[in-house]
């Protein structure tokens, strides 16, 4: 049993390393993109669809490909 809790310990150390890993990745990406001014239209600067919701049409078009 000490084998079976040591390895399940490691495996819950490797997960919350890449875990970690790809937050921080992510939290990367989102500074490089508010980092560069332009690339990315604010909320209310985005077309809106056709169906009145709020959907921004950039979506739809992403949902139907």
């Amino acid at each position: 049993m000490e084998g079976d809790l040591d390895s399940l310990v490691k495996k819950r150390r490797s997960y919350l390393t890449q875990l970690r890993s790809m937050i921080e990745r992510q939290l990367a990406d989102i500074e490089a993109a508010e980092a560069a001014p332009g690339t990315m239209p604010e909320p209310d600067e985005l077309p809106r669809s056709r169906d009145g919701m709020g959907t921004p049409a950039w979506l739809d078009e992403l949902v139907k490909e």
